[in-house]
């Protein structure tokens, strides 16, 4: 639970409005799902801070879409979700 809890903090001073509905952990990896539409892959302890600051202005953009955030990439992409 302390993992959970230590993204938990970081992701509500970024002050992201979407709700986090689910997180699973792989390997170094984290998965948050946001409000049951968006899969958010991050680093479990890379730069936390700052992927949290930058994934809220990727949602910004995507606001109400489904569909994948992979902030472990130099450049992170949306893809949506189709069908």
């Amino acid at each position: 639970m302390q993992r959970f809890e230590k993204i938990e903090q970081v992701y509500e001073e970024a002050k992201i409005k979407e709700k986090i509905t689910s997180v699973r952990f792989e390997n170094s990896k984290v998965i948050l799902t946001l409000d049951y539409k968006i899969e958010v892959v991050a680093e479990e302890q890379k730069d936390l801070d700052y992927k949290m600051k930058f994934l809220k202005e990727i949602l910004k953009e995507v606001s109400g879409r489904s569909g994948k955030i992979d902030i472990t990439q130099e450049k992170p992409t949306f893809v949506e979700k189709v069908g």
